[in-house]
């Protein structure tokens, strides 16, 4: 065999290529420990902000506790967080909540308290509780300054208050709350002036602002609210029958206007 055809030969260059070349496998192996190490990275970060937010829900939970209010999962309340509902859950729902604690399956939806010493500084202690839909506040010491702290709730749609500490500027931070549908401030020092920040608020389906002192000029300002539905004005002396007539006349959305303490007359479509 020549020289020329040992330099030709197929086998010899096959040979000389696996020599010269790198290992095949090392590149992939390289790729494939990035990839892992991405991976669990994105999964670690994950994790944590997970558990971060169970953390931060379980103080929110102890908080409210601690001043004899309650709180409400997804599966206890009705779509208008008016009323609770029959427990559906599955068995094997339950199963889970009981081994791992509602905390771990369950977004806290509501919250309810009643107690004179919870004020400003205890509301922003509930920002741990980021799934609220649902808030009553009664005979609490909450001002309209303090519920900017509740801008954070961007699911929140039913919000009740007692009036007593609830002003012009309680209504200006409510402007925050742009899926807010449903407004109970009965015997808020609200007045006409105040009423405008409401127009901020295009979702509103429900108000009540009855025992309040608002005059027909400020029931103008409830005429930018293009879904009002509920409209309750009991004990508001400024008021005479035929203001809520005209307002009526003027909002087609409005079906139902609660007025007239004394003899529980009302106005509906």
């Amino acid at each position: 065999m020549n020289k020329e055809h040992l330099l030709s030969s197929p086998d010899r260059v096959e040979r000389r290529a696996a020599h010269s070349s790198p290992h095949p496998s090392e590149p992939r192996v390289r790729f494939t420990l990035r990839r892992i190490l991405i991976w669990f990275t994105a999964l670690s970060l994950t994790l944590g902000a997970f558990f971060n937010s169970l953390h931060q829900q379980r103080r929110g939970i102890d908080h409210v506790h601690r001043f004899g209010g309650d709180v409400y999962y997804e599966f206890e309340l009705d779509e208008t967080g008016l009323s609770t509902v029959p427990d559906g859950r599955f068995p094997w729902t339950k199963f889970i909540d009981r081994r791992l604690g509602m905390d771990y399956t369950h977004h806290v939806v509501g919250v309810v308290v009643t107690h004179p010493e919870f004020d400003d500084d205890q509301l922003q202690r509930l920002s741990g509780l980021n799934r609220l839909q649902f808030v009553t506040l009664r005979e609490t010491a909450v001002t309209g300054w303090g519920l900017q702290h509740l801008r954070c709730q961007r699911h929140l749609h039913t919000l009740r208050l007692d009036g007593k500490h609830v002003d012009d500027s309680a209504l200006a931070a409510l402007t925050e709350l742009p899926n807010l549908r449903s407004l109970f401030i009965s015997g808020a020092s609200i007045t006409d002036s105040g009423l405008r920040h409401l127009a901020r608020l295009p979702k509103l389906e429900q108000l009540d602002i009855s025992h309040t002192r608002i005059t027909p000029a400020g029931l103008h300002h409830l005429e930018q609210l293009p879904n009002l539905r509920l409209l309750s004005l009991r004990s508001c002396t400024r008021i005479a029958n035929q203001d809520v007539q005209q307002l009526m006349a003027s909002m087609p959305s409005l079906d139902y206007v609660e007025f007239a303490p004394a003899l529980a007359e009302h106005y509906q479509r």
